[in-house]
């Protein structure tokens, strides 16, 4: 196994570096569907409801999580699927 200068092992670093794409990548398409915009009105609407005062991150998170799943729009899951599979290359497309 090659070896960068850094002596990190160079699949590690290309997996790094393809995986903070794909991050990035994914950040900008939710960013461009309004899906950011969508979350943050959701947490809006929960602090309102129960009051500043009475909700924690923890709360938060447990109401959030699952409405900003359910939000994410499906040509979004299917791009990053796709991104996934390609980053992976021919394994990931093994038996169907």
């Amino acid at each position: 196994m090659f070896l960068c200068r850094s002596a990190v092992p160079l699949s590690f670093t290309l997996t790094t570096v393809l995986t903070d794409r794909v991050k990035e990548q994914l950040r900008a398409q939710l960013a461009e569907c309004g899906w950011r915009d969508q979350v943050r009105a959701k947490i809006r609407e929960a602090i309102e409801r129960d009051g500043i005062d009475k909700v924690s991150v923890e709360s938060l998170v447990h109401q959030i999580v699952p409405a900003a799943q359910e939000l994410v729009p499906d040509r979004v899951r299917q791009d990053l699927c796709q991104r996934v599979q390609a980053a992976l290359g021919p394994a990931a497309g093994g038996a169907k």
